[in-house]
């Protein structure tokens, strides 16, 4: 009755706050109990390395510079109303912009400037005072060709928005917890959609959806958070795995019939493997895949050089091939499913099988 009693505090508090157990409680609870049932108690985890996210002197790409003698250039084409958007970019206002006015800017200018070459182009016959135009306009081009999808890069993978995102501070994702997938991958699709303006740009972008979809990306924390669940992932299931190999080495059901430690096994694969862990693989894998795919259609509508430190990173945090934290996590999903079923076929006790007790 004493310990009864001892107990009801810490379980009206669970109640009470409606807490659900955090990933790391999961797995560890996962892992000491099929240790337990196995009979194999092989050490600690090991955990692989969560990548960090580029600092941004690492990640930064130059935004180039339009010399001075090119903005003279823009007043004396006042037909293209380009000299009233360089006084607002040159104000002391615009001089402070921060990368999603700057991104607005240099839509505007990007398609006033297109205008009016095509505009012009079109004029004929073209006489000396209009090639001159052109033989101008040209020249503004060539200069500030690659700065709009420099403005484009800071916006997005150099903003101190996406470093939040991928924050080494965010906890594992909760077993029960979609809303963080779901507001991450709304931002991504949002900024995806603006990517398109790249090369079609627009007479101006409303500014507060922009910053709302930064905003919620940053708050959501997912991509520091998915990274940390597959590093959890994948020592908590080596560790595990490892047990249910030694059970299995060690003939736990030597006759291919089921023996008690065979069906305490058994109880444990139904009620922890199947009940609680396998439906957290299913949010990591759902909400991973579409968080490496979102990436991957943004990344490729980049249109600079993506700095060292940004390629090493992608290459371990945003890609799945043979570096990356994805594939190990899915080496040892594969490696713990072989472990159970060589365990399961062992004993006779494989789903959909007659497990009863004779």
């Amino acid at each position: 009755m004493d310990a009864a009693r001892r107990l009801l505090p810490p379980i009206i508090a669970l109640l009470a706050c409606g807490c659900a157990p955090q990933a790391d409680d999961l797995l560890a609870d996962y892992r000491a109990r099929v240790q337990r049932a196995a009979g194999a108690h092989v050490g600690n985890p090991v955990y692989p390395d969560v990548p960090a996210y580029p600092s941004h002197r690492d990640r930064a790409v130059a935004i180039p510079e339009v010399r001075g003698s090119v903005w003279e250039l823009l007043f004396d084409l006042p037909d293209c109303e380009l000299d009233h958007l360089v006084s607002e970019r040159n104000s002391i206002l615009g001089r402070y912009w921060p990368a999603t006015s700057r991104f607005d800017y240099e839509l505007r200018f990007r398609l006033r400037l297109d205008r009016c070459r095509a505009r012009l182009g079109r004029q004929e016959p073209a006489d000396e005072e209009q090639r001159e135009f052109l033989a101008r306009l040209d020249e503004i081009d060539a200069a500030k060709r690659d700065v709009l999808p420099a403005v484009w890069w800071a916006l997005s993978y150099d903003s101190p928005e996406f470093e939040q995102a991928f924050s080494p501070a965010a906890s594992p994702l909760p077993p029960e917890a979609p809303g963080r997938r779901q507001a991450a991958l709304a931002a991504l699709e949002h900024l995806q959609g603006l990517s398109a303006l790249l090369d079609a740009p627009a007479d101006g972008l409303a500014l507060a959806p922009l910053e709302r979809a930064l905003q919620q990306l940053a708050q959501s924390r997912y991509g520091g958070g998915l990274l940390r669940s597959l590093a959890l992932l994948t020592g908590e299931l080596d560790a595990t795995s490892t047990a249910l190999e030694h059970a299995a080495a060690a003939a736990v059901c030597p006759q291919n019939r089921p023996t008690p430690r065979g069906r305490v096994l058994h109880r444990v694969f139904n009620r922890y493997y199947a009940g609680k862990v396998q439906p957290y693989f299913a949010e990591v894998q759902r909400g991973g895949r579409a968080w490496l795919d979102a990436h991957a259609r943004l990344l490729d509508r980049q249109r600079v050089a993506w700095p060292p430190a940004f390629e090493r990173f992608r290459g371990r945090a945003l890609d799945d091939g043979p570096d990356s934290l994805w594939q190990r996590w899915s080496a040892a999903r594969v490696r713990h499913v072989e472990a159970w079923q060589r365990v399961l076929r062992q004993c006779a006790l494989m789903p959909g099988t007659d497990t009863r007790e004779p």
